[in-house]
Parts: structure tokens; sequence; C-alpha cells
């Protein structure tokens, strides 16, 4: 998935690539809050722009995730209606 997408994906100041998947599965794994997460990755400035700073990092690999890794991986798009048919699946039926 990191390959599929880091490509797609642009370094800051703030972050990089790497740290902005950590955060993103972070949140998904623990549920911590946004600025909790700022706390852990030491990101500058008071607790309301770590809080921006991480909701963004998460929102944009999010949305990279949906434009181009759902649709490669995941769906009905992914698999061909012959693939579908050898793997006899609900669609088959």
């Amino acid at each position: 998935m990191f390959n599929c997408i880091s490509s797609h994906l642009r370094s800051s100041c703030n972050r990089t690539i790497r740290n902005t998947f950590a955060m993103f599965w972070i949140k998904l794994k623990t549920n911590l809050s946004f600025c909790q997460i700022g706390s852990l990755f030491n990101m500058p400035g008071n607790s309301e722009s770590r809080r921006k700073r991480v909701a963004d990092a998460f929102d944009s690999v999010r949305e990279l995730l949906v434009s181009h890794f759902v649709p490669q991986h995941l769906g009905i798009g992914h698999i061909s209606v012959d693939d579908a048919k050898t793997h006899n699946t609900a669609y088959t039926k």
C-alpha cells in the first residue's frame, strides 16, 4: 500500500511521507486524538496547530487510498467478470 500511493504524497517541512503513513495507522489502530498523535511526533506549535497538521496528514492519506488504492485492489472493478466466475463467488450466483 505504501508503494502504491507514496509517489502521490508529498513531503513537507512538518512531516515526511513515512511519518504521514505512521500517523494514519496510529489513528486507525489506537483512536488517539489528532492532538495526541501530534505530540507523539513532536510537531511544533500549540495543540490546535498540531491537531490541524495531523488531521491534514490523515485526510491526505485517506483521499489517496480512496482514489488510487481502492479501485485497484477492492470493489467490483478490481476483478474481471471471467475471474469472478472462476472464483465461484457471490457474483456468479
